[in-house]
């Protein structure tokens, strides 16, 4: 038995074309306090580039700041050795310790916002 299946005549076919896409959904809004480290994460890596240690170490205690506020305490605490890695004048650990913050910072970034409220 031979099953004959439906094929689509090419006015169908243009008609579908025709129809209306839909627009993308917007993407949601960055949190505020999401726009404040990603400008200090920026600055931060413009005072490494730069040499500007006094300046590094500001924007490290500002990073450790935000980030204990927001309860990301593992990037408080990679902030935390970045100033220690700046007394220590390691300039191969510095750079390793800017890097590590500045991926656990991304990771903040990308991460959604955990509800408030009542935990359960």
């Amino acid at each position: 038995m031979d099953h004959a299946y439906p094929t689509f005549s090419a006015s169908v076919c243009d008609l579908l074309a025709r129809l209306p896409v839909p627009p993308p959904p917007a993407a949601p809004l960055p949190r505020p306090g999401a726009l404040r480290l990603a400008r200090r994460l920026a600055r931060l890596h413009a005072a490494l580039d730069g040499g500007a240690f006094a300046r590094l170490e500001a924007e490290a205690r500002a990073i450790e700041r935000l980030a204990r506020s927001a309860g990301h305490a593992e990037m408080a605490r990679l902030a935390a050795r970045v100033t220690g890695g700046i007394a220590a004048a390691d300039a191969a650990a510095l750079a390793a310790l800017v890097a590590r913050l500045s991926r656990s910072g991304r990771a903040a970034l990308a991460a959604p916002e955990a509800p408030r409220g009542r935990r359960i």
